[in-house]
């Protein structure tokens, strides 16, 4: 089974540290949090009394208190919400995650699920299951299913393509996201050599 702490410090890595960005609908963030989304997040009161300091924002990173609640809030959040604790593969784990995390969970349990629809050969190797968000025990039987018909890398492949598909989309439909291109360093298509 999956493992939260490795798709935690995956994520980690491409969510950075604090910033303030006008064009970004969350405005105000930190480790991803937005303020605009989740403004009773109890890690607010931490940074807005670092805010005087003459370290900050840079010495929030070393601050364990609010370290604690950033992984807090991304396992309550995010991970139990795709319940991550049950999909057998960690990459596909990790990228689910991922994209709960950048597109909302919703929308990755979305790309998950018409991924395993797409991959079931019109229903000869197992059922179609509905396309609502909700990674639920039916989504996780069809996604283990998927992964046995095909392979992980495939399934991976699949949801990789409509994380692709989102951000060309966002860009195309809000012209200033181009400044937000490393957004395509999370997407990681998987070559077999067979």
């Amino acid at each position: 089974m999956a493992e939260f702490l490795t798709s935690y410090m995956i994520t980690n890595d491409h969510e950075g540290g604090y910033a303030n960005d006008k064009d970004d609908k969350g405005e105000e963030t930190y480790r991803g949090v937005a303020r605009n989304f989740h403004a009773k997040w109890a890690g607010w009161k931490i940074i807005d009394s670092a805010k005087s300091n003459r370290d900050f924002p840079e010495a929030l990173d070393s601050d364990n208190e609010l370290q604690h609640l950033v992984e807090k809030f991304y396992l309550e959040q995010f991970w139990n919400k795709i319940n991550g604790d049950f999909i057998k593969d960690q990459n596909i784990a990790n990228e689910v995650y991922d994209n709960a995390v950048n597109m909302g969970v919703r929308k990755s349990g979305e790309y998950l699920q018409r991924a395993v629809n797409i991959l079931n050969k019109n229903q000869l190797s197992y059922s179609d299951i509905s396309v609502d968000g909700d990674v639920g025990p039916k989504t996780l039987t069809a996604l283990h299913a998927a992964i046995r018909a095909n392979s992980a890398e495939r399934v991976l492949n699949v949801i990789n393509g409509f994380q692709v598909k989102h951000y060309i989309e966002c860009m195309e439909r809000e012209p200033r996201n181009e400044k937000y291109v490393g957004w395509f360093k999370r997407v990681e298509i998987v070559w077999r050599n067979n």
